[in-house]
């Protein structure tokens, strides 16, 4: 039995999972989403190719075409969902977002649902870089 501290969505990284092998006592297998902390989440695909190099939890740098980066800088974001299936080539995923604006002349301003942007997923050393499919409220 597994027991969350608060309402989310326990999600693993199936790479960490491998049938027959042992755990140990307090290794981590899972993590637990915790719904009222993610706030809004940005959708992308992610090339078959690059698969063998993402997991679940990767940090992730947000480049929103509304708000250039060398100016105001990027948002952080970590990787929450990978799918299973994959079409045309390339697999959807979630970014769960720290922020949910970015201050424009000292005024914070809201982040909207459909906003383009590029994610460059940390992957070591070596980033890949992501079409986008937006941004969504995570209902």
């Amino acid at each position: 039995m597994i027991n969350r501290p608060f309402f989310g969505k326990i999600v693993y990284d199936e790479s960490k999972l491998v049938k027959g092998v042992r755990v140990s006592e307090g290794q981590a297998l899972f993590e637990v989403l915790n719904y009222k902390q993610i706030g809004l989440l940005a959708r992308v695909l992610i090339p078959e190719s690059s698969l063998s190099r993402v997991s679940l939890s990767n940090t992730v740098r947000i480049f929103l075409n509304a708000f250039p980066y060398t100016k105001y800088q990027v948002i952080n974001g970590k990787l929450i969902y990978i799918s299973p299936v994959s079409e045309n080539g390339f697999v959807k995923a979630k970014i769960a977002l720290e922020k949910k604006g970015i201050k424009v002349d000292g005024i914070l301003r809201p982040l909207s649902y459909g906003m383009t942007l590029k994610a460059k997923i940390i992957v070591g050393r070596e980033p890949v870089f992501y079409r986008l499919l937006g941004i969504k409220r995570n209902d």
